[in-house]
């Protein structure tokens, strides 16, 4: 614990309600100079190390580079921060201190009642794991600089972290390690739709799961990585999900391994934003990347490519 307390001094970052969030990228004369990768951005160009078909990079600038537009949450994303911030007290870039009300009657859904329930069980299972709950140790801010690259600008590799503490259960332990908070419908579901597999979270079988977020926030922290998944079923499931990283099996080969793909996906982004910017940020139409898209100026838009 005494270790534990001295790690925690390192890496605090002081309280404040939301952490604001920083442009995924700034210029100067039109030119990146630094650009911050998160496993957010990573997800949203790369799946299982795979490029996705459904990238638009005009859209990829305005909103995660510079912030101009912001896609709208989803009604799960919602629902996540809404538990998030009742489990945590707040999250990371927002907080969510209730959700929208019954049309008819005005209280609670039943939906939120749900949330509600599965939030109080999983208080008492991280008391029972041993794991710390406090102000000092929620939303963690942390980053990394990435030099592996060919490009004349400063990378920085970010994430920040829900919890950071120590936890036991069963054969796992680990003081500390990087805890991300996760609601999902059913954590028993192994549905994953082939067209798009990244728009799911099959919790059922880890196996189908884009772990780039677990390798990442593993490497810029230095600590071993687990997802705390609850769901709100009517009798509500959760379950700790340890993955391996170097930080937990660092003599282990697959480990090893993981490692190595995020350092080429790494700069596989890092690549692709440069030459993308060299083509002066092309937009590209797609059907469901324009569906959502918040760039209503966009030249494509009536040019839709369907899948």
């Amino acid at each position: 614990m005494r270790e534990y307390a001295e790690i925690l001094k390192k890496i605090h970052t002081p309280p404040t309600p939301v952490i604001i969030k920083d442009a995924g990228a700034e210029f100067h004369k039109g030119e990146i100079t630094l650009l911050r990768v998160t496993s957010g951005l990573i997800r949203r160009m790369l799946y299982q190390g795979n490029e996705r078909h459904d990238i638009c990079p005009k859209q990829l600038y305005e909103t995660l580079l510079t912030g101009h537009y912001v896609i709208p949450p989803s009604e799960s994303m919602i629902r996540g921060i809404y538990a998030e911030t009742k489990l945590l007290g707040r999250g990371a870039y927002s907080s969510q201190h209730d959700l929208p009300k019954c049309a008819r009657s005005g209280r609670p859904t039943s939906t939120q009642l749900r949330i509600d329930k599965a939030i109080s069980l999983l208080k008492q299972s991280m008391k029972d794991m041993g794991m710390i709950l406090c102000d000092r140790n929620i939303q963690i801010k942390g980053e990394k600089v990435f030099t592996d690259h060919p490009f004349g600008l400063k990378v920085l590799i970010t994430a920040v972290a829900d919890l950071i503490s120590p936890v036991k259960r069963g054969d796992f332990e680990a003081a500390p390690c990087v805890i991300d908070l996760k609601l999902a419908k059913d954590i028993e579901s192994t549905y994953c739709d082939k067209k798009r597999p990244w728009d799911y979270s099959p919790w059922g079988d880890m196996e189908k799961m884009d772990k780039t977020q677990a390798y990442l926030y593993s490497e810029i922290f230095e600590m071993p990585f687990a997802y705390l998944v609850t769901d709100y079923k009517k009798n509500p499931g959760w379950d700790i999900k340890p993955i391996k990283t170097i930080h937990s099996h660092p003599h282990d080969i697959e480990s090893k391994n993981r490692q190595k793909e995020l350092i080429q996906s790494v700069r596989w982004v890092v690549e692709r934003i440069m030459l993308w910017q060299s083509q002066d940020w092309p937009a590209i139409a797609l059907n469901e990347t324009c569906r959502r898209c918040p760039v209503a100026t966009c030249y494509e838009s009536g040019k839709i490519i369907y899948f």
